[in-house]
């Protein structure tokens, strides 16, 4: 059984993993629904569609998609990641 400041401590280090993580899902279903310009592969921000207002009802399904894909994700950061090439980050970081 776990003492109370280790439970504490550890409640924290899952709180800072969740915002920490990229939420892949819920920043894409938002910038669809916001119509954000996207940068092409030149660093020139090309216009995308109109701000779609509708995806914002998919958000709450969105969140739930990136909880649930957490594990696979903190798996993803902690032993892959660390493993690319610093160009290869860079460039995945830019989009």
């Amino acid at each position: 059984m776990m003492s109370r400041p280790t439970k504490i401590i550890a409640r924290i280090a899952v709180l800072v993993a969740f915002v920490g993580l990229c939420g892949c899902m819920t920043n894409a279903t938002l910038s669809k629904a916001k119509g954000y310009p996207k940068v092409d592969s030149d660093g020139h921000k090309v216009t995308t569609e109109d701000p779609q207002p509708g995806y914002y009802a998919l958000v709450p399904f969105a969140f739930i998609g990136d909880v649930a894909t957490f594990p696979l994700q903190g798996l993803y950061v902690v032993f892959v990641w660390p493993f690319f090439p610093d160009d290869v980050r860079e460039r995945l970081n830019q989009n």
